[in-house]
């Protein structure tokens, strides 16, 4: 039995949206300057040291259609996963100019569309299931670079900022609280260096909501909504 996922669209002019269904391991869609990409799970639950492979895909945010696969050479496709990379828990970011970064739990997957290739980093490569981390909602920042929560096997929560190209982090800001790895909402403001961040409260289901100001490394405000509130986005006027 395939079970597919729905795609939302929404039309901020005119108030509109669509509904579409694609297949359920095409996850973190990634717009790049005028084009769209989607990450597609050829392995979507590959298990602590097993192989796990992908493709970078073409996308349409407009009615969810997906193209053709990227002409990235079959060994930087795949890499042998040391922690989880299952398609429930990848987000994504862009730099605008031609790089897509996807994230899952310790794995940084970095596609240049420019040149079509991919190289993998592993931002924890002691994990264990005693002595672990997961990395998600990822975020693009022009002076920071790329933007993260952690959550470790302490329960610890913070926001990190992440070096692609070493593959090491530094913690910003400590997060109060839990946060739902798997229910959960964030995006960047530049201009303000503005972090943020909505994350589910099983226990009655509301929304806890921060603003990080990463000026100052600090928490500007914080609420919590009734509903779980969740597709958070900034846009510029």
């Amino acid at each position: 039995m395939i079970i597919n996922e729905v795609y939302y669209s929404f039309n901020l002019s005119d108030l509109t949206s669509a509904e579409n269904t694609i297949a359920p391991e095409m996850v973190a869609p990634v717009i790049n300057g005028n084009n769209a990409y989607i990450i597609e799970m050829v392995t979507p639950y590959p298990n602590m040291g097993e192989s796990a492979s992908f493709e970078i895909r073409e996308f349409s945010p407009l009615n969810g259609n997906i193209g053709n696969a990227l002409p990235i050479s079959a060994n930087e496709k795949s890499f042998v996963n040391n922690s989880s990379f299952h398609q429930e828990i990848i987000s994504s970011a862009s730099n605008g100019t031609g790089e897509l970064y996807f994230i899952g739990a310790t794995n940084l997957i970095i596609v240049n569309t420019n040149s079509n290739t991919a190289t993998h980093v592993d931002l924890y490569p002691s994990f264990t299931w005693d002595n672990w981390m997961t990395f998600q909602g990822l975020e693009y920042s022009e002076s920071l670079g790329l933007l993260a929560t952690r959550r470790n096997s302490t329960n610890q929560f913070d926001i990190v900022q992440i070096d692609p190209q070493s593959g090491t982090f530094t913690e910003l800001v400590t997060i109060p609280g839990n946060l739902n790895t798997e229910f959960y909402s964030t995006t960047y403001n530049e201009c303000t260096k503005t972090f943020y961040l909505t994350t589910l409260k099983t226990s009655d289901w509301s929304a806890d909501y921060y603003e990080i100001n990463l000026n100052n490394n600090s928490i500007s405000n914080t609420q919590n909504f009734s509903n779980y509130t969740y597709g958070l986005e900034v846009i510029d006027n």
